[in-house]
């Protein structure tokens, strides 16, 4: 939402006023057609959807006329910057194999990361605290609400019980550089059942 203020600070009246603004395409209409006496001002609003991927937006408002006695146009304008809310959000899933798998044994799991927020997110890696530093995933960017499924695994260790749990985290930077560039953090511990064997077998 944007207001303004037109004032007519000559000293004759002018006629088929109009204020355009260039958002959210050149030329559209926010007031008018308008007399205005002199000295005479008169408020205005507008409005528009701001693109995605935007940390601020700059707006330009023009206003034209004509003189009542010359028919001679004038014209003004006028420039804004607004900042722009964002939000940089990711979320990751885990999810454990259909089938469980015993003590030694491979366990792979699925697994998707998703971009829950309103601005492109780049350099996504996901790691597990079962493999270390190497990466399960990477992807190099995901628009606002898109999602990338993948799979892991890793090796269950010895005498794991009954069940065993891992943590994905994925890491990730907001794309746009007016934000900041931002980084972006997100965990997911999954708890995964396990072969046992009977303590008679």
């Amino acid at each position: 939402m944007l207001t303004g203020t037109l004032t007519n600070t000559g000293n004759v009246t002018l006629t088929n006023v109009l204020v355009v603004n260039n958002q959210p395409a050149a030329n559209t209409p926010v007031l008018g057609p308008v007399t205005l006496a002199p000295g005479v001002g008169t408020n205005f609003t507008g409005s528009y959807l701001i693109p995605t991927n935007l940390c601020a937006i700059t707006s330009t408002v023009t206003a034209t006329g004509q003189d009542q006695c010359a028919g001679r146009t004038v014209a003004d304008s006028f420039t804004t910057i607004c900042p722009v809310l964002t939000s940089s959000r990711l979320s990751v899933t885990q999810l454990c194999p259909p089938a469980p798998v015993g003590s030694g044994a491979l366990l792979t799991y699925s697994g998707s990361v998703r971009n829950a927020g309103d601005t492109t997110l780049t350099n996504l890696v996901v790691t597990s605290d079962r493999t270390g530093a190497t990466p399960v995933f990477t992807v190099a960017s995901l628009a606002p609400g898109v999602s990338a499924d993948f799979t892991g695994s890793y090796t269950v260790p010895a005498n794991s019980g009954c069940s065993i749990s891992s943590t994905l985290t994925v890491r990730g930077n907001d794309a746009t550089s007016a934000c900041g560039g931002t980084p972006v953090l997100a965990t997911a511990t999954t708890l995964c059942a396990l072969l046992t064997a009977p303590p008679w077998k």
